[in-house]
């Protein structure tokens, strides 16, 4: 008889790397679009507070409050239209050479029928 219990423990140890690698793609995957909806939700939210009396000084603070301290363009001739890039860290970074992405947030908001309508900017995939 030949002796077979080897060659599940080399399959494991060939499979762990690969299963180890598609677990962190996930959680890297994840915590990139739980940062994209949160920025998207957040810049909602701040439109909304400031559509009534829109001034780039009170965007800016609400952001800074929230930890957001990146370089944003702010138009307010027709509503409002916030665009920005924000960095997120990379949980893989060492593996995959990579420190960060960069989440591009674009979104515009104005009054129409008496609601706030929401559309995604130029720049927003």
């Amino acid at each position: 008889m030949i002796n077979k219990h080897g060659q599940a423990l080399t399959i494991f140890v060939i499979l762990i790397p690969v299963i180890l690698i598609m677990l962190g793609m996930i959680i890297e995957l994840s915590i990139i679009s739980y940062n994209k909806v949160h920025l998207n939700s957040l810049t909602k939210s701040i439109i909304a507070s400031c559509i009534e009396n829109p001034r780039k000084d009170d965007i800016i603070n609400l952001y800074s409050k929230n930890g957001i301290n990146d370089d944003m363009q702010i138009d307010l001739s027709s509503g409002i239209d916030i665009s920005f890039t924000h960095k997120v860290d990379s949980f893989l970074g060492k593996i995959i050479a990579k420190d960060s992405y960069d989440l591009k947030i674009s979104v515009k908001g104005k009054v129409a029928n008496g609601k706030i309508v929401y559309t995604k900017g130029e720049n927003n995939e």
